[in-house]
């Protein structure tokens, strides 16, 4: 008996291997939104930036991903968070600056519609939804406003509810609404949340989560010893306040480490491989730990420092990994991106007119579909007690364009000054400089909905060239103008006398037209230009005989009519009015004059050869193979025959090709006929004859 259970129990336990083997480690594509708080991209070595640290786990996402390198926050981390949970920019949501920082900003207002609220009218209740970490998008009193993350559309709140913590090992955290005391290491407590809320999900049910790490983020400290090597810090106040970026540095390598955690924690529970994973920072470096000769140019400023982050979409859903793109982003383009990467692709129709959103999906970009989503980046920051540093920011992948709140202007050239030390509105612009000014100060002006915020001062020429091709080839009345416009500020707008709005124009007359050219800055050009009707062409050819013993024919073009200087092109490859040393045949040439009109004629040069003046009749060659593939070879079976060419025809007349005296021993190219029947003619250049004889293309 003991021997027969204990075989039930073998048979069971196999089957539950079998039955565990089966289950799927995923049904569903998950999405994993990781930020780094106050990390710009030169610490990171595969940025090929500066002084940088060792993150492996972080660059391993390189190898499944697309790593962007002209990605843009805004300056600061509620706006930029702002920015991606809503997609739309600043200026739209209020959130200008930090909120509860110096200077102050409005708050995120809760009915905006969010990632979370948009996935659930995807498929309500269908996605899991949790945001772990750093919230910081309203002030924490009253206390009703500490359900915010879940009145705005997640299932599941856990973290810090206002910015910067005082202390990572002493910090109240927030769990969907209800505070607490923590004293374990902020980024580890954070991972571990992350951790555990992901076990609890159902693993057929997919999951987004959005997970906001405080570090590298100050207060800068030494962090616990087995999550770094940097082990020669002391830690110390003094020395922290002498070598804070070397305790950034540790914060940063302590923060990778975690990550790598959770993303072995991912593999185990088989979750790994359907998750995205979306690695950003929120904005650029402090000016205590930046790397630049200009501190004052670092987070919580425009420029390209304090808004310049890394950017990694890795995963399941990226095509041709490994990839770099230097597509500009901007991360409030997360919002369509990782809606779309969910599988809801025409999520705009939930969007009211009222509240546009400014996101630009990058999946594009993962699928290897495009290399470009936007034009142009933009960011802002703007204060309740303005100050300096208040303003906005257009670039191009070339051109930067600033409008301060005081009102004045800074544009750089950025392809070739990156770090923005010379402001080309203090030196004399190139019209290429004015065009990208007056480009972007124009597109900015649209986006705000401001009358122009361009300088009266900066003018560019608009110049239109016209060109014309005359009718009248091979005897029919249609002519094409071309425009080509140089200055100005696209996009350009066309007028003819007609009303015809079209750049350019075909299938004209002989005539007088009229266009009026009308840049973004409503300069104008008109321009007029004739189609007129020129003289036809008249061809004439001659030739002279050949003897079959020196191959001295030649064969001329005469020209009259067309528009000079013609070209003249032989059927034997020959260039020129004239050929010599031609054997007897049939030879064409085509005549091109100015205006890309043609003419074409044939002229035979006879043999001078007593022995060959017979007659080709239907004996005097065959062809083979019947039917034919490739090419068709044709046989004389009488050398002495007159000379001749050959013309293939289709059942309808039309003629194939024509062939004056051919190579025979290589066959004729039939390759690109389609299959059918086919006559060939061998046509006597004396008397005309025309002896045909059918063939089968298979």
């Amino acid at each position: 008996m003991s021997i027969i259970l204990n075989m039930n129990k073998y048979v069971l336990g196999l089957m539950f291997c079998v039955i565990m083997v089966s289950i799927p480690t995923y049904a569903q594509r998950n999405v994993l939104l990781i930020i780094a708080d106050d990390l710009g991209s030169d610490y990171l070595g595969f940025y090929d930036h500066k002084d940088t640290v060792d993150v492996p786990n972080i660059r391993k996402l390189l190898r499944k991903g697309v790593k962007f390198t002209n990605a843009a926050s805004n300056p600061v981390c509620s706006s930029t968070r702002a920015g991606i949970l809503t997609g739309r920019y600043s200026f739209r949501t209020g959130v200008g600056n930090i909120v509860g920082g110096i200077g102050g900003s409005g708050p995120l207002d809760v009915a905006e519609m969010t990632i979370p609220r948009m996935l659930n009218l995807y498929k309500p209740n269908g996605i899991a939804k949790a945001n772990i970490g750093k919230w910081h998008l309203q002030s924490a009193m009253p206390s009703s406003n500490l359900n915010n993350p879940n009145i705005m559309g997640y299932d599941h709140f856990e973290g810090n509810f206002i910015g910067a913590l005082t202390s990572y090992t002493n910090w109240t955290k927030v769990k969907n609404g209800v505070s607490s005391t923590v004293t374990a290491y902020a980024t580890t407590e954070t991972t571990n949340n992350a951790i555990s809320w992901v076990k609890s999900q159902d693993r057929q049910k997919p999951f987004f989560l959005w997970l906001a790490y405080n570090a590298p983020h100050s207060p800068y400290h030494l962090p616990p010893k087995d999550l770094h090597n940097y082990d020669n810090l002391s830690g110390t106040q003094q020395d922290i306040m002498s070598n804070p970026k070397l305790y950034f540095k540790a914060m940063l390598q302590s923060l990778d480490t975690e990550i790598g955690r959770l993303f072995d924690s991912l593999s185990v529970n088989g979750r790994m491989d359907s998750t995205d994973v979306i690695f950003i920072g929120d904005n650029g470096n402090t000016k205590q730990t930046a790397q630049i000769a200009d501190t004052d140019r670092a987070k919580g400023t425009i420029y390209e420092y304090g808004v310049d982050v890394p950017f990694i979409v890795s995963g399941p859903s990226v095509v041709n990994p490994g990839r770099t793109s230097n597509a500009l982003v901007n991360t409030a383009d997360l919002f369509a991106t990782i809606i779309e990467l969910f599988g809801y692709s025409n999520w705009q129709s939930q969007i009211s007119a009222s509240q546009p959103v400014d996101a630009k999906s990058i999946l594009p970009i993962i699928k290897n579909q495009a290399t470009d989503i936007r034009p142009w980046l933009f960011v802002e920051m703007f204060k309740i007690t303005p100050d300096e540093a208040d303003g906005k920011a257009i670039r191009s992948p070339d051109y930067k364009l600033f409008q301060f709140d005081d009102g004045h202007q800074e544009f750089y050239h950025l392809s070739i000054d990156p770090n923005e030390t010379l402001n080309l509105l203090n030196t004399t612009m190139t019209d290429t400089d004015k065009a990208n000014y007056l480009y972007l100060c124009s597109e900015m002006s649209i986006l705000l909905n401001k009358p122009s915020l361009c300088s009266p001062d900066i003018t560019l020429n608009l110049t239109s060239f016209i060109t014309a091709k005359n009718v009248a080839c091979y005897g029919q009345s249609t002519g094409n103008i071309s425009v080509n416009v140089v200055g100005g500020l696209s996009p350009y707008t066309y007028k003819w006398e007609n009303g015809t709005t079209t750049q350019n124009r075909t299938n004209l007359a002989a005539g007088t037209y009229t266009i009026t050219i009308t840049d973004a800055l409503a300069k104008t050009s008109t321009r007029t230009i004739n189609i007129t009707q020129p003289e036809a062409i008249n061809l004439f050819v001659q030739s002279t005989a050949s003897t079959d013993s020196n191959n001295n024919g030649t064969a001329s073009a005469t020209v009259t009519g067309g528009t000079p200087p013609y070209s003249f092109e032989w059927s034997n490859g020959a260039i020129g009015n004239q050929v010599n040393g031609l054997s007897g045949g049939t030879y064409m040439v085509v005549i091109t004059d100015a205006h890309n009109c043609s003419e074409t004629k044939s002229v035979v040069v006879d043999i001078i050869n007593a022995t060959r003046d017979q007659i080709p009749d239907e004996n005097s060659f065959v062809l083979s193979p019947n039917p034919a593939n490739q090419r068709i070879f044709v046989t004389l079976l009488n050398t002495n025959i007159n000379p001749y060419y050959i013309t293939i025809t289709n059942t309808n007349g039309k003629v194939m090709t024509m062939l004056p005296r051919p190579q025979l021993s290589t066959g004729i190219d039939i390759s690109q006929f389609p299959p059918g029947a086919y006559f060939l003619q061998l046509t006597d250049d004396k008397t005309k004859k025309v002896i045909t004889k059918k063939f089968i293309r298979s």
